[in-house]
């Protein structure tokens, strides 16, 4: 697991979802939902 898979991870559980956290990260879902 690299840093930003970490962070990709961290960002799902303070979202809630994939959704949110692809917001919140600034990143398209389905690259966020490959990891």
């Amino acid at each position: 697991m690299d840093l930003k898979q970490l962070r990709y991870f961290i960002g799902i559980c303070d979202a809630g979802s994939i959704t949110g956290a692809a917001k919140l990260l600034g990143v398209a879902q389905p690259a966020l939902s490959k990891l």
